[in-house]
C-alpha cells in the first residue's frame, strides 16, 4: 500500500579519527600491513592471516590485527611478523594503527558496507578489499582498491601486487586522496507515500 517517490542519494561521511594522518603516504618497500575492526568469521581474518603466511617474509614488515576477537585465533602462529591487538580500541586511539600503517586489508567474506574504509580513504590507504556485499560502492576498483576473491591466494597476490608496483602503490594513494574529498559512500533513501 505505499507508492514509491523520488530517490534521493545521501552522501555518507568520512570517518576521521582526531591525530588521523590524512596526507598521501610514501612508499615503504617493507610495509605494515592493517586489518582493523571487530574479529569475526565473517570478516576473513583466517584467510589474511593465511595469505601473509604466504608472502615471503621479508616483503613485509609487519601484519597487525587489530580489534576485539569473538572467536578463537593462534596468537602465536608467527609472532615476529603478526600483530594481534585483541581489544576494543578507544575512539581516540583509533588513529595510531592507521597512521603507522601502510596498506589497508579488508579481507572480507561477507559484507554490506564498512566504516573502516571511510578511515581509510580519509588517511589516504591503498587497500585491499574483497569483491563481497557493498565495499564495491564505496570504492572506486583499480583507483582507490585492488578488488580480489575472499580467499587467502587471492588476498596473497593483491598484498604481493601492491608491496612490488610502487606506481601502483603510488596511484592508489593519489586516488584515494582525490576521491576522499567528494564522499563515494552514498546510501539510497526511497520516499515512499501511502496510498
Amino acid at each position: 500500500n505505499y507508492k514509491k517517490y523520488d530517490c534521493y542519494v545521501i552522501p555518507h561521511g568520512l570517518i576521521i579519527p582526531e591525530g588521523l594522518k590524512q596526507t598521501p603516504r610514501t612508499y615503504n618497500p617493507l610495509p605494515n600491513i592493517l586489518f582493523f575492526g571487530q574479529i569475526i568469521r565473517s570478516k576473513g581474518v583466517d584467510n589474511l592471516i593465511n595469505a601473509c603466511l604466504k608472502i615471503v617474509p621479508e616483503k613485509y614488515n609487519k601484519l597487525f590485527i587489530v580489534g576485539r576477537h569473538f572467536y578463537t585465533i593462534d596468537k602465536n602462529i608467527c609472532p615476529e611478523k603478526i600483530i594481534f591487538v585483541d581489544d576494543y580500541i578507544p575512539e581516540n586511539e583509533i588513529y595510531k594503527f592507521f597512521n603507522e600503517a601502510d596498506i589497508l586489508v579488508l579481507p572480507y567474506t561477507i559484507a554490506t558496507q564498512s566504516g573502516v574504509v571511510t578511515i581509510g580513504i580519509a588517511a589516504c590507504l591503498p587497500m585491499i578489499c574483497t569483491e563481497v556485499g557493498g565495499l564495491k560502492e564505496q570504492l572506486v576498483p583499480g583507483n582507490e582498491a585492488i578488488f580480489v576473491n575472499p580467499d587467502s591466494e587471492s588476498i596473497k597476490e593483491g598484498i604481493v601486487k601492491l608491496i612490488e608496483n610502487q606506481e601502483l602503490y603510488e596511484s592508489d594513494r593519489k586516488s584515494t586522496r582525490l576521491n576522499s574529498s567528494h564522499l563515494v559512500i552514498s546510501y539510497a533513501v526511497f520516499c515512499l507515500k501511502k496510498k
